[in-house]
């Protein structure tokens, strides 16, 4: 099963489709974050009153979760769910694609000498998985209020951290294999030159 998903993964990792998902992924990500629009991030910021989404924060407690779906108010929870859905249908398979993308044209070259490096794209997988994990948490969280689910809500809090090693530890593995990958085929040119 994993050596199927990473030969598909190494199948479709060019470096067209890499850029086309890393320009995607910077387009949505500045547009949630930065444009005022109703469905926004920074709407959701001004309804709530500078509050942000459990999304954002690094780690919650179950009691902190649900301190902060009161705080947000009723407008504040419906335009929480807005943003989530959609938005984060489309956040995780465009960033998690493109990490895993990244990772696999990194690391390719050295892959075919340690066969076990051809697995590290699914870190990208891996943190797009956590990622609509964690989305369908806070979703139940925020349809299920009133009422508390403390499982769930501590679930979630763990998902949101997981999410973010895992992200940031896909954003490391591309940078160093892009490096990587550049000063290899930069002493090719000056042995060949």
């Amino acid at each position: 099963m994993l050596n199927r998903f990473a030969s598909v993964i190494n199948r479709i990792s060019t470096l067209p489709r890499f850029l086309l998902m890393l320009t995607l992924t910077l387009i949505i990500v500045g547009g949630i974050n930065l444009a005022r629009l109703p469905w926004k991030l920074p709407t959701f910021m001004d309804v709530t009153h500078g509050l942000t989404i459990l999304d954002m924060r690094f780690h919650y407690t179950a009691a902190e979760a649900y301190a902060a779906i009161e705080a947000y108010g009723p407008d504040g929870r419906t335009l929480y769910m807005h943003i989530l859905w959609p938005l984060d249908v489309i956040i995780p398979l465009v960033a998690a694609s493109m990490f895993a993308m990244a990772i696999t044209l990194g690391w390719r070259s050295a892959a075919q000498s340690r066969p076990w490096l051809r697995y590290l794209g699914l870190l990208g997988v891996c943190a797009g998985l956590v990622d609509y994990c964690e989305n369908i948490a806070i979703t139940t969280l925020l349809v299920s209020y009133p009422a508390h689910l403390d499982g769930v809500a501590t679930c979630a809090g763990y998902l949101t951290s997981t999410k973010h090693v895992l992200y940031a530890s896909s954003f490391i593995a591309a940078t160093v294999g892009g490096i990587r990958t550049f000063l290899e085929k930069r002493r090719m040119s000056a042995y060949l030159a």
